[in-house]
This record gives C-alpha cells, sequence and structure tokens, in this order.
C-alpha cells in the first residue's frame, strides 16, 4: 500500500512539473495572441476610419484635365476642354492656388494653349477651381541625321 501511495505521490509531482513547464508558457501564449489580434483589430478599424475620410474628401474634391481654350480675368474664369472634347468652364477665387513649374502665378499667367490639371468643387450649379497645376510643355529632342 506504501508503494501504491508514493507510486501516486510521484505521479502528482510528475503532473505538476508537466502543467509549469508546459501547459502554463502555452496558456501565457494564447493570452498574448489573443491580446495582439485585438490590437490589430482596432488598428484595422482605425484605418478603415481613415481611409473613409480620404474616400469623402475625395468626393467633394473632383479633378479635370485638358487644355485651356479660354482666360477671362474679369469674371474671374477659365475654360478648359479636356481629350473627349467636353468643355468645362472653372470660376476662380481668392483662395484658388495657381502653380507653374513649382512658383505660384495669377491668372493672368495662364495662356491659351496651356495644359492644365485643376482640382475643383461644386457649389451649387457653379463649379469653383481650388488648384489649377500648370503642366510642362513637353520637350522634343531633335534628331540629327548624318
Amino acid at each position: 500500500m506504501n508503494y501504491q501511495k508514493n507510486l501516486i505521490d510521484s505521479n502528482e509531482v510528475e503532473v505538476d512539473n508537466f502543467m509549469i513547464k508546459f501547459l502554463l508558457p502555452l496558456f501565457i501564449a494564447i493570452c498574448v495572441s489573443i491580446v495582439n489580434v485585438a490590437q490589430e483589430s482596432s488598428t484595422t478599424t482605425q484605418y478603415y476610419n481613415k481611409t473613409d475620410l480620404k474616400h469623402e474628401k475625395k468626393k467633394t474634391e473632383l479633378i479635370f484635365v485638358g487644355t485651356v481654350t479660354a482666360v477671362d480675368i474679369s469674371a474671374p474664369t477659365i475654360e478648359v476642354k479636356n481629350k473627349y472634347d467636353k468643355t468645362k468652364i472653372f470660376g476662380i477665387t481668392s483662395d484658388t492656388m495657381i502653380i507653374k513649374s513649382g512658383n505660384s502665378i495669377v491668372l493672368s499667367d495662364i495662356k491659351k494653349g496651356d495644359r492644365v490639371h485643376i482640382t475643383y468643387k461644386k457649389d451649387g450649379d457653379k463649379i469653383i477651381a481650388t488648384q489649377i497645376y500648370i503642366r510642362a510643355k513637353s520637350v522634343q529632342k531633335k534628331t540629327s541625321k548624318k
């Protein structure tokens, strides 16, 4: 009987050692994993919220690329025609940024035939340019035949 009691006691010690050496670290690893997944989930939610804001901004600011067909300084407006022959007239305000070669310019510096990239918004039935970028004219290389 004593032998059986010693055997039971030694089995209990082995079970305790097994729990301490293997099951406890496994339990801790699982807990840490759960915490990491929860943190990643909240980070992903924050990312999607920022993305939603970017899409919201894109809905209010539109882009039009084309060639200037007319500039009216007194109105002040600029008429632009794109490659699909669609023409839009953009209102210019004091908040409109006009950029050419990295420098800020004024409406009178825009010439007919300039290629432009316009960011705009709609204000009722009006189209208001928020930014106008004058695109650099392509430089054509001349090759000489020998």
